[in-house]
């Protein structure tokens, strides 16, 4: 969610006439990614910051909801997806919806802003952590993943994450099924490599600091664990309604 939102911002800091929106599932989540995205322009580093912040990127209208840059017509602004009156009236080149498994009335609400979208290089971009295995974001998904939308699936696993480890005790011993997950790991991890994909931050081997974190994530969440930090698209977060 943070890259997303850093994404179509950076989009909106380089580029004229752009307008971005950042959707989530309530208000607060939707307030505390726009602080995020303003702390990075209070902090853009050095003399340069100082200068497009007095210049290029200076901010328009005081908002908590909304950073507008006068100097380069474009703006990003935030929205919560319960809100039925949500963007009415704007044109989007960018649109990021967040946690939309979560929307109430997802499937008029996603409509109502993928309606905005104006323009040849626009992008929208729907995300979410597992929520079931019905509902808009679900068949989305699943849309995406057998080329029949504009759509591209994109799953992440959750030891994607550089920061998902914790310490390995002295008598740290891997279950089978820990083992078998370390192989699955292990092929995913090749197949990247063979795809020409990133590997940035990514070892070659599941680390036994990463088979800790998974374990206290399992203690703490119980059987919400595969839910929230999900390995497999399949069997655990999104279950392929052909499947049933």
């Amino acid at each position: 969610t943070t890259y997303l939102g850093l994404r179509h911002w950076l989009r909106v800091i380089t580029r004229f006439g752009v307008t971005a929106l950042l959707a989530t599932h309530e208000q607060k989540t939707s307030e505390a990614l726009f602080q995020q995205i303003d702390f990075c322009w209070n902090f853009l580093p050095g003399d340069l910051g100082k200068k497009l912040r007095a210049g290029a990127l200076r901010r328009g209208r005081a908002s908590t909801r909304e950073m507008y840059f006068p100097e380069m017509s474009s703006r990003m602004f935030i929205e919560t997806a319960g809100d039925k009156m949500a963007a009415v009236g704007e044109n989007l080149q960018l649109f990021h919806g967040s946690e939309m498994s979560r929307w109430p009335n997802a499937t008029q609400v996603t409509a109502n802003f993928l309606s905005h979208l104006v323009g040849d290089r626009t992008e929208a971009v729907l995300e979410s952590r597992p929520y079931g295995d019905t509902g808009e974001f679900h068949q989305r998904y699943w849309e995406a993943k057998s080329g029949a939308s504009d759509f591209t699936a994109h799953f992440v696993r959750w030891y994607e994450n550089g920061y998902h480890v914790a310490p390995v005790p002295k008598d740290f011993v891997p279950t089978e099924e820990e083992r078998r997950m370390a192989s699955r790991y292990r092929v995913w991890y090749l197949q990247r490599v063979a795809n020409g994909e990133p590997t940035l931050g990514l070892s070659q081997f599941l680390l036994a600091a990463q088979v800790c974190w998974r374990r206290k994530k399992a203690r703490e969440l119980r059987d919400l664990s595969a839910q929230e930090f999900a390995e497999d698209e399949e069997d655990i977060a999104f279950p392929d309604p052909e499947d049933d």
